[in-house]
């Protein structure tokens, strides 16, 4: 084509071309337009006339396109191909033009033999890659071998050739692509192993069939998809073994899709594609809270899960070990994963059992055996545990009733012990108080809250005594919800004065001598407390004058 340049300003002044002529506005009749520099392949979907219609418009053109054809319904020639359709398949062999003549190097030529002898085996191996058939091959590998005589090559070695090549030992054997488990969001990897290979020249391209799609769409690494170098390992027979790699994240959207491994080779008469199979993609539930626990109307307690993220949307749930036939309401995530919420109801009685536990388990597809998330009551969610409050206290007087409460709320179920102890002033021992000791301990009495929880109130009267002055009452509650006991403490007591006026008990005048000038009357008051003011000492001096 004249300068070297020539064929690269060719392909792209055609290529604007067919871009503006073709591809921006194609009829629904074209079913393939393949060009190489100037020469086209057309497949026609259509009549006859309405082709020669669509070449005459593509002829139509300011660019000096003229547009030579030839059209058939069985056979026509593109490139070195003669392409042909027998069977309802497309067939091929080596097409060879009117013009073509013995122009091969005779073997007298002053080149280096072994190159020269090259010569045959790449025309053989050609016709070998062009020809579908075995019988076009020997009938076409017979007509070459015949002018590589004429030119002086020696026929027995043409045909060794020949022969070698009709039953060349190292076609590439391509294995089916392992799938495995494939789950949404994690990083999955598919191989095609190519063995067998000779010699090391091997092109592998990976695509991607859509669901109840034909169209195949070819991959690449801009595509979200990490596609690895093809590395030759050579084997022990010389041969070469590929390891074609994809790796990728599956969504929801890849499900039923097909990933398709193409291998080219020269020694392969046509491509060879081996497919995953329409995908089955999973996703994993997951459970990122705990149990939830509320009440019903009905003083029920209503058990809740949320499991996330699973497809596809079959799952098992069983609560304590119950299968359920409702297994709650499931909605789709904006990703096409299911989400349920799974509730279960259990009398409010099952929380007066030793030890209760609230278990709930699920089966899925994409799962090797059942999960399951409990709620014991010794957890920190468990929602129902006993709150103790301080005990408030009043101020205490020698003699008086006094009343000290307790009150524990958010009890669930109302089963409740109290009891109050008594500490020493000095002393860590603690002694129980009952009725018999003088003190007034009141029955607990549960008050049902808005939120059907209960709450207690804890109350003991007694007759504060200057032996109380120090020492601790102590409200101890107990409750199958809580790890150990709580106590709740008055802290040291302090004890005030008599509830009447001090006593006096005694009362003495003195008269004055003749070195004193004034009389002295002293008092003495009993059945007060405590000695600080309003009284500084249990003795009081008044002077008085004398007289």
């Amino acid at each position: 084509m004249g300068a070297k340049f020539a064929p690269s300003v060719a392909n792209a002044f055609m290529a604007q071309w067919e871009e503006e002529a073709v591809y921006k506005n194609p009829p629904c009749e074209l079913g393939l337009f393949k060009r190489f520099i100037d020469d086209i392949l057309i497949i026609w979907n259509g009549s006859r006339e309405t082709l020669e219609q669509f070449l005459s418009e593509l002829n139509n053109n300011d660019r000096n396109i003229k547009l030579i054809w030839h059209i058939d319904m069985k056979k026509v020639e593109f490139l070195d191909l003669e392409i042909s359709i027998e069977d309802d398949r497309l067939t091929t062999k080596t097409h060879f033009k009117e013009v073509s003549r013995n122009s091969y190097l005779p073997i007298t030529s002053c080149h280096h033999k072994p190159w020269l002898y090259n010569i045959p085996k790449g025309q053989l191996v050609r016709i070998k890659r062009n020809c579908m058939k075995d019988a076009d091959f020997v009938t076409q590998a017979n007509l070459i071998g015949q002018r590589f005589v004429k030119k002086g090559y020696e026929e027995e070695q043409i045909k060794r050739e020949i022969e070698r090549i009709q039953n060349f030992p190292w076609k590439p054997e391509v294995c089916d692509i392992p799938v495995p488990n494939l789950f949404y969001g994690n990083t999955a990897t598919l191989k095609c192993k190519v063995s067998n290979v000779f010699p090391k020249v091997l092109s592998v391209k990976w695509l991607k069939k859509k669901k109840d799609s034909e169209q195949k769409l070819p991959l690449s690494q801009n595509d979200g998809y990490n596609i690895s170098d093809l590395t030759p390992e050579k084997q022990k027979d010389n041969t070469f073994t590929y390891k074609a790699c994809i790796k990728f994240k599956p969504s929801i959207a890849d499900e039923g899709e097909e990933f398709i491994c193409r291998v080219e080779h020269p020694y392969l008469k046509e491509p060879v594609e081996k497919s995953t199979g329409p995908l089955t993609i999973e996703a994993k539930p997951t459970v990122s809270g705990p149990i939830k626990l509320s009440f019903t109307d009905s003083e029920e307690v209503l058990c809740s899960l949320d499991i996330e993220k699973f497809y596809p949307r079959n799952i098992q749930i069983k609560w304590n070990d119950k299968e359920t036939s409702d297994c709650g309401k499931i909605s789709q995530n904006d990703d096409r994963t299911y989400t349920i919420n799974s509730e279960y109801k259990l009398p409010g009685s099952f929380f007066s059992l030793p030890d209760p536990v609230v278990r709930v388990s699920w089966k899925h597809d994409s799962m090797e055996d059942w999960e399951s998330r409990e709620m014991s009551v010794l957890d920190k969610e468990f929602p129902w545990k006993p709150e103790v409050c301080d005990i408030p206290v009043p101020n205490l007087f020698y003699g008086n009733t006094a009343t000290l409460k307790c009150e524990v709320s958010n009890v669930f179920p109302k089963v409740l012990s109290v009891k109050w102890l008594k500490k020493k002033k000095d002393s860590e021992q603690k002694f129980p108080l009952s009725q018999n000791d003088g003190y007034n301990i009141s029955d607990l009495t549960p008050e049902k809250q808005k939120d059907n929880t209960f709450t207690y109130k804890a109350c003991i009267q007694f007759k504060p005594s200057i032996a109380d002055e120090g020492e601790e009452f102590i409200c101890r509650v107990e409750h199958p919800y809580l790890k150990e006991p709580v106590e709740k403490s008055t802290g040291p007591l302090t004890i005030e004065g008599a509830s009447k006026q001090p006593e006096m008990c005694n009362c003495s005048v003195y008269e004055g001598g003749p070195w004193v000038a004034k009389g002295l009357c002293r008092l003495a008051f009993v059945g007060f407390r405590p000695a600080s003011p309003p009284y500084k000492s249990m003795v009081m001096q008044k002077q008085l004058e004398a007289g």
